[in-house]
């Protein structure tokens, strides 16, 4: 989805880059969602990240 997004005009280099971005920015989400990374929190705050996944048929 996301190539779709990136636009047309965008030389290949670049688009590849954003893609790359993308994945890692999506993979270190779910590395501190599952827990790898430990706590994020210190003497004064703690950040809890809760996902909801949703799965529906789209209307053709």
């Amino acid at each position: 989805m996301a190539p779709a997004c990136i636009g047309i005009n965008t030389d290949s280099n670049t688009k590849e880059l954003v893609v790359k971005g993308i994945d890692d920015a999506a993979y270190g989400l779910i590395m501190i969602m599952d827990g790898v990374t430990g706590c994020l929190q210190n003497d004064q705050y703690s950040v809890f990240i809760e996902s909801i996944i949703k799965h529906f048929k789209l209307q053709t």
